[in-house]
């Protein structure tokens, strides 16, 4: 078989590369919002207006619930507004803008690692590989993976430019200015200036006279600026926090010993992932207990031990392997739990380490394809790899399609976390928080939270959880003492506001609106807690400062039918019809299948004089509610 000419391949490149994203990805269009997606954009008022572009800047990442979890991503949340202006809630838009960013990453790793290999068949095998991969469906296919394709997509356009064009002061700036960009989508893309220095050290040598450290300093201290920019904007958002903590930390109270054992059982996971994607999962949650001498604990540390015996050999014989192998190590780091991150594993987060095993791979079908005689061979082993990894992640996209079926895997997997480490409160506590998801108040999910009350009576989300499951019993008294015993461990804004919802059930008003003050302190951009506040005013008689709060509540959420709502019977009230139509319209596009807000229109078209609107909107009511009384009652009026 002729060898194809180098230019011709690298033409065919991109095609090749778009046609196995379209194909493995076609299915994941259709995809909705779920779990993460829900905090993130679908409740999420910060990115429903143009107007809170300056807030996403200095809030955190999970901001939505009154929370930043150690997390500052920015440019994502920015993503996620400018999606959101477009075609408001519409998930296809989301998803598209996941599969282009995919499209997007896969031919800059083919452009980067061909700047730095050149060579033609190596890189465009490894885009291939990376195109299909059924480990980046979890990053691809579910909208709250949009931080990894962003930072990778900057990560990988910074590392070009610094490569292709590494003179002048134009390309270091415009490089700096991406390695930014890619910072401010996810915190992990600074390990990028350590990734570029394994580049410099194996493929760039120092001019005469200079050492390679001075080449190092030289090239990367551009990327140390840029970071000493960047960390002022993301303490002035979150404080002096570094990583997750609080409830948020999953491996808080394991020895350091057993959270190193862990970490290596996960590298392990890593590597299989990497070159076996089979047995995938939205949940990796594991702790090792067991001794040291285990394959799982073991095998990465022999692996690293091989590779640190062999890396000179390697440097001089095969530098690109190599490469791909620190690629795949650095890159991981910042998810090693060295500094604790908050999850023990998860699929996602090898996005951008996988380009190492990508490589690798690409390099061995590379090599094996120049084999006189057997190129065909090769070839085609290359294009059944391809497959079955397209394959596998078609059969994956669908975990994140529907969110009653995603909740019902977790507690299918929390179930089993429980059983194999029934000593471990935090998986109790998991288990609980899904059923209490999914409406289950029964004894199963009492029993597990007292169980892990027992094994840790300072588990902050645990007291949360009994107080919420009291709560939904009618229980009130014994959920007041549970949620403030949640905040005496934790003081968090979205306690403070529980625990206001609870004293206004008991008629404790004043207590009630302390509370809820001191949630709207902490966090004053989270729209519940102005609704929470302008009912328990309303239940104090305070109807004008009722109307304040609502109307803050809609300007922070406009999906927030119940804010719109509660204005425009306030407004009705008062007599303002017109401006009560205006807010009631608004509620009946948001959620048009309510028939309380079609009864409350059809009362405010009465105080106009329009009979016949009136009754139209009676007529709604009705049909979505045929016991509806009051509306009945009216509609006969009229008649």
């Amino acid at each position: 078989m002729r060898e194809m000419p180098a230019v011709k391949k690298r033409l065919y490149a991109v095609p090749l590369i778009l046609t196995v994203v379209a194909l493995s990805y076609f299915n994941a269009l259709s995809n909705k919002f779920v779990y993460d997606d829900v905090f993130l954009v679908v409740k999420n008022p910060y990115i429903k207006s143009p107007h809170n572009i300056p807030a996403l800047f200095t809030t955190g990442y999970w901001a939505s619930i009154g929370k930043t979890c150690g997390l500052y991503r920015p440019l994502t949340m920015f993503s996620f507004l400018s999606e959101h202006s477009i075609d408001g809630l519409n998930p296809f838009i989301f998803h598209l803008d996941n599969v282009l960013l995919h499209l997007l990453c896969s031919i800059l790793v083919y452009l980067l690692l061909y700047a730095i290999i050149k060579d033609v068949k190596g890189p465009l095998f490894a885009a291939l590989i990376f195109a299909a991969h059924p480990v980046h469906t979890e990053a691809v296919a579910w909208v709250s993976g949009r931080a990894e394709l962003l930072s990778a997509f900057f990560s990988l356009a910074s590392s070009l430019v610094f490569i292709k064009r590494p003179s002048g002061y134009r390309n270091v700036l415009l490089s700096c200015f991406l390695f930014l960009f890619a910072v401010l989508s996810k915190e992990s893309a600074a390990i990028l200036p350590l990734l570029l220095g394994a580049y410099l050290l194996l493929f760039e040598s120092p001019q005469p006279g200079q050492g390679r450290l001075s080449l190092l300093a030289m090239r990367l201290y551009p990327f140390m600026v840029t970071l000493f920019i960047y960390l002022p904007a993301r303490f002035y958002a979150l404080g002096m926090s570094i990583t997750p903590s609080g409830p948020e930390q999953i491996l808080s109270g394991i020895s350091p010993y057993h959270v190193f054992l862990t970490m290596c059982e996960a590298l392990t996971h890593y590597i299989r992932l990497s070159f076996l994607p089979i047995g995938l999962s939205a949940e990796y949650l594991f702790l090792n207990f067991g001794p040291f001498y285990q394959l799982d604990v073991l095998f990465p540390l022999i692996l690293v031990a091989i590779l640190l015996l062999y890396m000179k050999k390697l440097q001089v014989f095969n530098k690109a392997s190599l490469f791909g192998i620190l690629w795949f190590l650095i890159a991981l780091l910042p998810v090693s739990n060295i500094i604790p991150v908050g999850i023990v594993m998860a699929e996602r987060v090898m996005y951008i380490p996988s380009i190492g095993p990508c490589l690798l791979l690409g390099l061995a079908f590379s090599w094996a394809s120049s084999m006189p005689g057997r190129r065909r061979i090769y070839y085609s082993l290359l294009a059944c790899l391809i497959i079955l990894f397209s394959i596998g992640t078609i059969s994956r996209n669908p975990a994140w399609n529907d969110q009653s079926l995603f909740v019902r895997h977790r507690i299918e997997y929390m179930s089993g976390r429980v059983d194999r480490y029934p000593e471990y409160p935090f998986f109790k506590v998991l288990l609980a928080a899904q059923l209490i998801t999914q409406g289950e108040y029964g004894p199963k999910t009492e029993l597990l939270l007292k169980d892990a009350l027992r094994m840790n009576p300072n588990m902050y989300e645990a007291h949360y959880l009994m107080a919420e499951f009291y709560r939904h019993g009618s229980k009130l008294d014994l959920s007041l003492g549970e949620i403030k015993t949640a905040i005496g461990l934790y003081k968090d804004s979205e306690a403070f506001n529980f625990a206001g919802g609870v004293l206004e059930s008991l008629g404790r008003y004043d207590e009630a609106e302390a509370m809820v003050d001191e949630a709207i302190k902490r966090y004053p951009r989270k729209a519940d807690y102005y609704l929470n506040k302008a009912y328990i005013l309303l239940s104090k008689g305070d109807t004008d400062g009722a109307f304040d709060f609502f109307e803050k509540s809609s300007s922070l959420d406009p999906n927030d039918y119940e804010a719109f709502l509660q204005q425009g019977i306030i407004l009705g009230s008062r007599h303002q019809y017109t401006a009560s139509i205006e807010k009631l319209g608004q509620a009946a596009k948001i959620t048009p299948d309510r028939p309380d807000v079609h009864y409350y229109l059809a009362v405010a078209y009465l105080g106009t004089g329009s009979k016949d609107k009136a009754a139209a909107e009676l007529g709604k009511a009705l049909s979505l509610d045929p016991g509806y009384k009051d509306a009945a009652n009216l509609l006969n009026s009229l008649r």
